[in-house]
């Protein structure tokens, strides 16, 4: 009955988003869950190992060329989380937001990189409105 159970609610979450695999699978997937019935618990004593001197997806104004490849998925996949969590007005405004104020100030104090980072934050945030995921499950 158990492996039953188990079995019918992998299949109604599924597994977590490949395509997302750097940055905002983790909330995707914990949202996912939290939606078809699992409890979701906060664990203040857990901690997270980062292979990286700095773990900032927000902050185009200071990441360096070399850290935008990341920013790229980071980009995308924040802005189809708020798709799904909050709706495609949401997520709109927010990527007006991004294509406007975001690009304004990166062209205004960007030091370094900042026709590299305009393109990726154009292009990283655009590429959320043919960004539709499929959901595999076992």
């Amino acid at each position: 009955r158990t492996a039953i159970r188990s079995h019918l609610n992998q299949k109604s979450v599924g597994l977590p988003i490949t395509e997302m695999f750097i940055w905002g699978d983790d909330v995707e997937f914990f949202n996912r869950m939290t939606r078809n019935g699992f409890n979701g618990f906060y664990c203040p004593a857990s901690r997270v190992l980062h292979k990286t001197k700095l773990n900032n997806n927000s902050d185009l104004l200071s990441q360096t060329k070399d850290q935008l490849w990341k920013a790229k998925f980071g980009i995308r996949n924040d802005l189809y989380n708020i798709r799904i969590q909050n709706g495609i007005i949401k997520m709109l405004r927010v990527l007006l937001w991004r294509l406007t104020v975001l690009n304004l100030r990166i062209l205004l104090f960007k030091k370094s990189a900042k026709f590299t980072t305009l393109k990726v934050n154009t292009l990283s945030s655009l590429s959320v409105l043919a960004f539709y995921p499929k959901i595999e499950c076992l």
